[in-house]
């Protein structure tokens, strides 16, 4: 079962506590709908449902919205200064989130948010913060030049950077930065 995945059970025959449900003749139960997986963008459609030519009611009856995606996702890989380097971006409902490797590994993990206290609200300022791994000046440094222009076009939305980097230099960050945009999500 995935992270938004639901169990639920729906018995046209009987509607009320689960544990009487359970005493109930099999019988009268005219319709069970067992859902695995439940996709957060749901339609409820009602179905018609009869036993027996007798009318039982109006029973929801719970659908998969198949018209978008729920996580949009994007990866590639690339050769930089000779090292094999990873980006997947994930675009979230309130966040971004971008991995960037040279390891295979998720690495440092580093939140860029705008300032809301910026006086130009089109070129915000932001700040950052290490959520879990090394917390040296040069980490700061590539979280915002990565994650600023992802930021920007993404809506001035915060960004959740993984990093693992061997080669941090300018030249380097430059091109991740533009591997980064090829993987755009959002």
């Amino acid at each position: 079962m995935t992270e938004a995945g639901v169990v639920a059970r729906t018995s046209a025959g009987y509607t009320g506590n689960p544990e009487k449900r359970a005493l109930a003749p099999r019988a009268e139960t005219a319709v069970s709908i067992d859902i695995i997986y439940v996709d957060i963008d749901l339609r409820c459609l009602l179905e018609l449902t009869y036993q027996r030519g007798r009318h039982l009611g109006w029973v929801p009856r719970l659908t998969m919205s198949t018209t978008q995606p729920m996580i949009k996702s994007r990866q590639t890989e690339k050769e930089i200064n000779g090292i094999r380097t990873q980006v997947v971006c994930t675009e979230f409902g309130d966040h971004i989130f971008v991995v960037l490797t040279q390891y295979g590994k998720i690495g440092t993990l580093v939140l860029v948010t705008p300032d809301s206290k910026s006086s130009d609200v089109s070129t915000p300022m932001f700040s950052t913060k290490v959520l879990m791994g090394k917390d040296e000046p040069l980490t700061h440094v590539c979280a915002k030049n990565l994650a600023t222009p992802v930021s920007q076009e993404a809506g001035n939305r915060p960004v959740l950077l993984g990093l693992a980097l061997k080669d941090s230099s300018i030249e380097a960050v430059k091109l991740m930065r533009d591997l980064i945009k090829s993987c755009q999500v959002w």
